[in-house]
């Protein structure tokens, strides 16, 4: 007798031979894999009954593809299937929103703003602010690489960090001449 279970990635419902009881096994919608389930310790809902969190990806062209896993979905953006002008929504949130270089509408957000804002301080009041902007900016960007930060602050971030950067790097070399003429003038004294 077939067991009847849940797939843990995408919540498809899936029967496997009873005697892989036990074993690994991948689901073939989502590719999870999972160990499948005594007969016993099968679940005993309805399959209609489990609620499941379905993702749907809509084109610029207006097409709607879904409803797929999160991690389906996921799978479509690494294969550059999530383009500029895509959008994604849920069971859980029916609004339509743009997709970005995530689907994840749980990105952190992007703290562009506040790194400019650094960068500009740095040049009008004092020079730490500077290594704040450097720093942050570079972390921010790579979050923003790796998917983890809303990307819209991309430029903010970009040239909060540059300014930043300029000013230390230019700090830097005027100490070094200045330690340099220092040095030179004990020497000759």
């Amino acid at each position: 007798m077939p067991i009847e279970s849940i797939c843990p990635g995408c919540g498809s419902s899936l029967r496997v031979a009873d005697e892989h009881a036990g074993r690994q096994a991948r689901c073939p919608a989502c590719q999870t894999i999972y160990v499948v389930p005594s007969a016993s310790t099968a679940p005993q809902t309805p399959v209609a009954a489990v609620v499941t969190n379905r993702w749907y990806l809509r084109t610029p062209d207006g097409r709607v593809y879904g409803p797929v896993s999160r991690s389906e979905l996921e799978g479509w953006r690494q294969q550059g299937r999530v383009g500029p002008g895509c959008q994604v929504r849920s069971d859980e949130d029916p609004v339509w929103r743009a997709a970005g270089p995530s689907v994840s509408p749980h990105m952190t957000p992007h703290r562009g703003g506040l790194i400019l804002a650094f960068g500009i301080l740095t040049w009008l009041v004092c020079p730490i602010f500077g290594l704040f902007a450097w720093v942050m900016g570079d972390m921010d960007l790579r979050a923003m690489r790796e998917g983890r930060m809303d990307p819209q602050g991309e430029s903010l971030t970009q040239v909060g960090r540059i300014l930043g950067m300029v000013y230390v790097m230019i700090l830097i070399a005027f100490a070094v001449v200045f330690l340099g003429v220092m040095i030179v003038g004990i020497a000759v004294v």
